[in-house]
């Protein structure tokens, strides 16, 4: 009986092992699927920068903190109760102000402009992830494709590399040209390896934006079409960005703190002004002696206005006001500035972005006519007629168009997504 009931617990230990390594190893699966499964597009890939920046989290915990800074100075209207005692006597204290100089409205309202501030600090944090992501995406993705390119290309360079081989041990060429070949196959394998390092680097700087740790290129959409890129006639005009471009963050920032520094003048000047406040007391327990060494109170209700007027601070006043006004020329300042470099480099962004499209245009003839004459180069080539020389420095020529083509589609893309942020991201978004 002993035998059969051992027999029958291996039986469903091993049982339950076996189920364990087949739910592991589909979980396992899954994750792989998952992650295979990741089509990223620029969007996606700023929701998930958004949704994990430490950043924003930093300020968000500062928008809540300057909520609470604002209640706190709501307390300020609410009257001060307190008890005072003796060994011998007990005085309930009550104190409400009625005036005071507007200290405690100013601090209300620089509270306020305080957790405004706060929040659009978020948006200033978020079109800085934006910025990022843009240059990381397109660098992953033109990387990618250039690695791709040089992958290719390097191949039917090894392809032309044999033929060269052959015409080298049967002294169809010499040593310089054979010398030459190999040098060409060197040069294109650097600029794989250097397109390789470029295609790591932004992986990487996506990995630490979305904090997805093995981030991998092959999760990004790439969806870029040579003869559907936009056209810089998309942009808005100026005139109708001029109004998106005044509310942008860092503009909103600088008018909130004109109204934050309206604030502390009032809280500076309340100091030089009338103060009222009522006060009222309870006082019970052994009357003190007219001459007592102590505190002196008073036996039962007491309440009275109390009135602080200050005097010979005329001068405090006009250097106060002075410093502020100061101040307040300074913010002025630099919001014409903001607005005037906003325009320009609008301006200066737009035709950049034009002066790009017609070097795209540019490059993709060159780079079809340097395809030509590679295709008629390796035509002869195959059968004899042409030298390897002519071969491979077609096939470089083409080469460096197809780069300098990707990479200039990379910085245009770049530049115009951060054209369109750029009169994007307002408070409204």
């Amino acid at each position: 009986m002993s035998r059969i009931s051992i027999s029958i617990r291996k039986k469903y230990w091993r049982l339950a092992v076996t189920c364990f390594v087949h739910c592991f190893a589909f979980t396992s699966q899954g994750r792989i699927l998952d992650e295979n499964s990741y089509r990223l597009t620029l969007q996606d890939v700023f929701k998930l920068a958004e949704k994990n920046s430490n950043g924003l989290e930093r300020s968000r915990l500062k928008s809540i903190e300057m909520q609470a800074s604002t209640k706190v100075a709501y307390s300020n209207f609410i009257p001060n109760i307190g008890l005072q005692s003796t060994l011998s006597s007990n005085e309930f204290l009550l104190s409400q102000k009625i005036y005071d100089g507007g200290a405690s409205l100013a601090e209300v309202s620089l509270s306020k402009h305080r957790e405004g501030s706060s929040k659009i600090e978020q948006l200033v944090e978020l079109a800085k992830i934006r910025g990022e992501v843009i240059d990381a995406f397109y660098d992953a993705i033109i990387s990618k494709r250039t690695t791709r390119f040089l992958d290719e290309s390097s191949e039917k360079i090894e392809s032309a590399m044999r033929r060269v081989e052959m015409q080298f041990k049967y002294r169809a060429i010499g040593r310089d040209a054979f010398l030459r070949a190999k040098v060409q196959i060197r040069k294109s394998r650097s600029e794989y390896f250097e397109a390789r390092d470029a295609e790591s680097e932004a992986v990487r700087k996506l990995s630490r934006l979305t904090h997805l740790a093995n981030f991998k290129s092959d999760w990004l959409v790439d969806n870029i079409i040579l003869e559907q890129l936009p056209k810089p006639l998309a942009l808005q005009p100026l005139t109708d960005v001029d109004s998106r471009l005044r509310n942008r963050p860092q503009r909103e920032l600088l008018q909130i703190s004109g109204q934050m520094l309206n604030d502390e003048k009032e809280i500076a000047l309340a100091t030089d002004r009338i103060n009222v406040s009522f006060n009222a007391s309870y006082g019970f327990g052994q009357r003190a002696p007219n001459f007592s060494v102590g505190y002196v109170y008073a036996v039962g209700f007491q309440y009275g206005l109390s009135l602080s007027i200050p005097f010979s601070s005329g001068y405090s006043i006009y250097a106060k006001k002075k410093v502020y006004s100061e101040r307040q020329h300074e913010l002025e300042r630099d919001l014409r500035i903001l607005d005037d470099d906003a325009q320009f480099d609008y301006s200066e962004r737009v035709e950049k972005l034009r002066r790009g499209w017609a070097d795209i245009l540019a490059i993709n003839q060159e780079l079809s006519a340097s395809e030509d004459i590679w295709k008629e180069a390796d035509a002869n080539f195959k059968v004899g007629v042409s030298s390897p020389d002519l071969w491979f420095e077609a096939s470089a020529n083409v080469r460096q168009w197809k780069l300098r083509q990707l990479q200039k589609i990379k910085s245009y893309l770049i530049e115009f997504d951060r054209v369109n942020a750029l009169v994007q991201t307002t408070q409204s978004d």
